[in-house]
């Protein structure tokens, strides 16, 4: 287990080309997870964005490493 990452398995009672979307495409994935992005993920490029939860809207960054369509995001 690596200390700098979460890993987490979660099965969804949804197509996967729904899934992939939401998790993929930066609009799909700030509704459902209260984040605000500057822009589309690009893998090997930092995105910046902020979370925009009530109690908890501050700045985050974070970076794409792979991404494999329809299979693999990390």
């Amino acid at each position: 287990m690596n200390p700098n990452h979460i890993e987490r398995k979660i099965e969804l009672k949804a197509p996967v080309p729904r899934v992939w979307r939401t998790l993929t495409d930066h609009r799909e994935f700030g509704t459902w997870f209260h984040v605000a992005r500057e822009g589309p993920f690009t893998v090997g490029q930092e995105g910046r964005g902020r979370l925009t939860h009530p109690g908890f809207t501050h700045p985050i960054s974070f970076r794409v490493v792979a991404m494999k369509p329809m299979t693999y995001s990390a």
